[in-house]
């Protein structure tokens, strides 16, 4: 749990599941021209060119991106071992620090290489990990629920302990179509959540 959790939480995307600060800036670059302006390769080229050049000028963008997933991730680990009745989080945050930051940072800086081979290393398409930020409402179109069948699957996201991946693509004739529906998005695998109602569960 303790890894998925770090792995899961390790590879944001635009579209607020989480975001990295070389995802996050790139955004401000040029999103919508990159994603329907031009053909899809030549769109896919860009912005591993975008990705490249963000990473050059601000070399500790991937230090501080790993930081912030090992926080998330520590956090995420005493949020679900207070909701099954371990101890307050704040407590439990501080023994879970002290034990296992540089086991889930080391985790952090893998899911951050992987994130690195998804944005500049293919070309023929956009590849997007999936991680679903806690307290958003459950979608079973675009999540799975771990616990299905233990409760209701419905209410609000506790943690994402697997990352899902969507696949997008420019079907605009030649790139040339403005409207958002020339983006073809296709979720590939998806993201597996633990919902809240799962404490009603653990206190039956």
């Amino acid at each position: 749990m303790h890894s998925r959790l770090a792995y899961a939480s390790a590879l944001p995307t635009p579209s607020r599941h989480s975001a990295s600060a070389p995802q996050a800036s790139s955004n401000h670059i040029s999103p919508r021209y990159t994603s329907t302006c031009i053909p899809q390769p030549t769109s896919s080229r860009w912005r591993a060119l975008t990705h490249a050049h963000i990473r050059a000028l601000s070399p500790n963008l991937d230090n501080i991106a790993v930081t912030e997933v090992t926080d998330t991730a520590l956090r995420g680990v005493a949020n679900v071992l207070s909701a099954g009745g371990f101890g307050e989080v704040e407590a439990l945050l501080t023994r879970a620090s002290a034990r296992h930051r540089a086991q889930l940072r080391r985790i952090a800086e893998l899911a951050n290489r992987l994130a690195y081979v998804l944005r500049e290393g293919t070309m023929s398409t956009d590849f997007q990990p999936l991680f679903v930020e806690s307290v958003r409402e459950f979608s079973p179109l675009t999540m799975e629920n771990v616990y299905e069948g233990y409760g209701p699957s419905k209410g609000r996201v506790l943690c994402t302990t697997e990352i899902g991946l969507q696949c997008l693509t420019n079907r605009g004739k030649d790139g040339k179509d403005f409207s958002s529906q020339t983006i073809e998005r296709r979720v590939v695998l998806k993201p597996r959540v633990v919902l809240e109602s799962i404490v009603q569960v653990l206190d039956r």
